[in-house]
């Protein structure tokens, strides 16, 4: 069991049910779920029965839970910064959480998605077209123009060009300055991921930068002395290397984020209204529109006609830089933008968007039919794939 399960959301909510953790909000999202379809009861009620969750706890144990919840706990739990692992889940409730999980997960498919009826017999039903999920992929060009598909380079292999050197690492694309750089510091490479694409590159001066679908980095070929500035289009998170002689600072989107060596996330699509910056280690000096707010470990900027700091979810923020789409009562427009740059499609919701709120944990290495399914659950919306266009509409 991986954190790639498409039911993820109401499981862990039975979980934290159980524990007595459930906030209002939480509680009431609970609610609705049970009280709208019996069979959400049902099972409900099933797997909430004296000893039922202690059994299943047993079984999944004598087939290696440990190493079920491994990618996971890798991934989350490596995080540096007491602030960011106290906002995520920890070890000792995992086997519980991978009973809800597992059970839910084969739950949903047969009473939700309509692929068996009450006998086990297939249904017709309307099924989306597979669309292929993103993959790693992005572009640098140079300032002469000339470019660079990081993705077909070979992994050890220098690549030197004009004074930038390109090298290929396991993870991610290094570009450094060569030992007798020829470019001038005032020309601009950019790295550009198209839709459908993330990247992963670290910067000369060690700023390692994580780039998502329809983002583009520009760079200096030198920082200046004292001072080094990024452009972002887009989506990044950054890890500053850490330098108090010179700020380093990201322009996005009429928002500029200064500082010293840190961990934060920046969304800036054209196609947002709102910038949103999300502070995970260090501090940072957020500017827009005139205003300036210094923000603290856990809290969150947004820039659009005024400038207003509030707690952001850190799990959510980096959530696709993880590897997974997390949405927490996300509006049904952001979450479509979001699978027109993962999937490379085109949305039409045939008129206005319908005002719907979503909760998933969805990995994003899933097919669109199968993120569609779990859309679907809400059973208010209607989707249609063809020709590389996703249709959506209300139900009457």
């Amino acid at each position: 069991m991986q954190k790639d399960n498409l039911y993820h959301f109401y499981a862990k909510l039975i979980h934290k049910e159980l524990r007595n953790q459930l906030d209002p909000q939480e509680r009431k999202l609970l609610e609705e779920w049970l009280s709208k379809d019996l069979k959400n009861k049902e099972f409900y009620d099933k797997i909430t029965s004296s000893g039922f969750i202690d059994q299943q706890i047993f079984k999944l144990e004598n087939i290696d839970s440990d190493k079920s919840f491994k990618n996971l706990e890798s991934k989350i739990l490596s995080r540096r910064g007491e602030t960011l692992t106290r906002q995520l889940w920890i070890k000792k409730t995992a086997s519980v959480a991978a009973v809800l999980a597992l059970m839910f997960l084969g739950w949903s498919l047969a009473h939700f998605t309509g692929l068996l009826d009450s006998s086990g017999n297939n249904m017709n039903i309307n099924q989306v077209a597979d669309v292929p999920p993103g993959k790693e992929k992005a572009t640098l060009v140079l300032p002469d123009g000339n470019r660079i598909h990081l993705e077909d380079l070979i992994e050890g292999k220098k690549h030197t060009h004009e004074g930038l050197q390109v090298t290929k690492n396991k993870d991610f694309v290094a570009i450094s300055l060569d030992s007798k750089p020829s470019l001038k510091s005032d020309k601009y490479s950019k790295v550009i991921v198209p839709t459908g694409g993330k990247y992963t590159v670290e910067l000369h001066d060690g700023t390692k930068v994580w780039l998502n679908s329809a983002s583009t980095l520009s760079f200096p070929s030198e920082f200046k002395q004292g001072r080094r500035e990024v452009t972002l289009s887009g989506e990044a998170y950054f890890e500053v290397a850490h330098n108090p002689k010179s700020p380093f600072i990201v322009e996005a989107n009429g928002t500029q984020v200064k500082v010293l060596g840190t961990h934060f996330n920046i969304k800036a699509y054209q196609n947002e209204n709102v910038t949103k910056t999300t502070l995970l280690e260090g501090k940072v000096e957020v500017a827009y529109n005139g205003r300036k707010k210094v923000l603290v470990p856990g809290y969150q900027a947004m820039s659009n006609e005024d400038l207003e700091v509030s707690m952001g979810s850190l799990e959510e923020a980096i959530a696709w830089k993880e590897g997974y789409f997390l949405f927490q009562s996300t509006r049904l427009d952001e979450v479509l933008r979001q699978l027109e740059r993962w999937y490379n499609i085109k949305v039409d919701a045939k008129g206005q968007i319908p005002t719907r709120h979503f909760n998933a944990s969805i990995d994003m290495d899933t097919k669109l039919s199968k993120v569609i399914e779990v859309l679907e659950l809400s059973g208010e919306i209607d989707f249609e794939f063809k020709n590389g266009i996703l249709y959506v509409t209300e139900k009457n």
